[in-house]
């Protein structure tokens, strides 16, 4: 599988440029394999550990090699990631970021498995808040905060539920900034505990929950890993 990777990025390199970056938990996961170890020492190529690299990397292809999550979001996210490559774990790990990304597998991996499908009433709800609100933003706004809680609560108590996981992989497959999903999917958790997170109350009109079921059922809301 590294030996792969190695390939892969190699060859992108000279595609898109710039110099590659080897991703990794911890450094000592580069000198337990023999393959990453070479390549690095072979390129002199930069290691990062922390979730963002350092500035003076200025970009090119990243191999992402038993990244943990929060890692593989923020590398996904960086502007200077011109291409990505990732050797998981455990494929189960990249569910989230395989279902925003749709990623090409190399050699005979099998494919990650596809998180369940999102309520297709709550994709409805998001769909309308991704109107109001700026989902390349932060979510961090008084009344950004108002209408995602108040939306959620709606969902929430007409029996729709979700998972922080599904609500934040819809929001990557969906155009959200990493931070404006990981924000949307806290206040989701909180209020699926039963708990209401400090909002005014939202300006939405009774029956916007009859609405988000009339548009889940006339529109297909398949698997984003397989339908995109």
């Amino acid at each position: 599988m590294v030996a792969d990777a190695i390939a892969w990025v190699l060859h992108a390199s000279r595609e898109f440029g710039g110099i590659p970056l080897v991703l990794v938990a911890d450094e000592a996961r580069v000198r337990t394999s023999a393959w990453l170890r070479a390549f690095v020492a072979d390129a002199r190529l930069p290691v990062a550990t922390a979730p963002a690299p350092d500035r003076n990397w200025h970009g090119g292809v990243v191999l992402a090699a038993w990244p943990q999550a929060e890692q593989l979001a923020t590398i996904a996210a960086d502007p200077r990631t011109r291409g990505l490559c990732v050797v998981p774990d455990d494929i189960a790990e990249v569910g989230v970021w395989a279902e925003a990304a749709h990623p090409y597998l190399l050699g005979a991996e099998a494919a990650p498995e596809c998180p369940p499908a999102l309520d297709p009433v709550i994709a409805e709800a998001l769909t309308t808040l991704g109107g109001l609100v700026n989902p390349s933003g932060t979510l961090a706004g008084l009344q950004s905060r108002r209408d995602a809680v108040a939306l959620l609560v709606i969902a929430h108590e007409g029996g729709h539920r979700c998972t922080r996981e599904q609500l934040y992989g819809w929001c990557l497959a969906h155009g959200w900034s990493q931070r404006a999903a990981r924000r949307l999917a806290a206040l989701a958790a909180h209020v699926a505990a039963g708990r209401r997170p400090a909002a005014p109350a939202g300006p939405f009109r009774s029956d916007i929950l009859g609405l988000w079921r009339d548009r889940a059922a006339t529109r297909p809301h398949g698997c984003p890993c397989v339908d995109g």
